[in-house]
């Protein structure tokens, strides 16, 4: 996603398209106006979309998700022991 100056919102590949215009590098992809290529271009984002997290880091969203809310519960813990003394039984608040 994307707002422009004026405040409209961009997504998929019209984003690229304005921010590859705004370095100079617009002809990349004026390609992807013409309708056929459009098309074709606005699926293949929308799938890359859909399953990034399983291409670029070889995992679902969800479970992504689930082991970042595992490790906070760890590292809550962690910080709770520390704060107490097992040998005069007292913990700092």
């Amino acid at each position: 996603h994307a707002v422009t100056f004026d405040g409209k919102i961009l997504n998929g590949v019209p984003v690229f398209r304005a921010l590859y215009q705004e370095v100079g590098l617009g002809w990349l992809f004026a390609v992807t106006k013409y309708p056929i290529l459009k098309q074709l271009s606005n699926l293949g984002y929308d799938l890359f979309a859909k399953y990034r997290t399983n291409i670029t880091r070889g995992q679902k969203l969800e479970s992504l998700i689930k082991m970042y809310e595992e490790k906070k519960k760890i590292e809550s813990k962690q910080k709770r022991s520390e704060k107490c003394d097992t040998a005069t039984m007292t913990c700092r608040t």
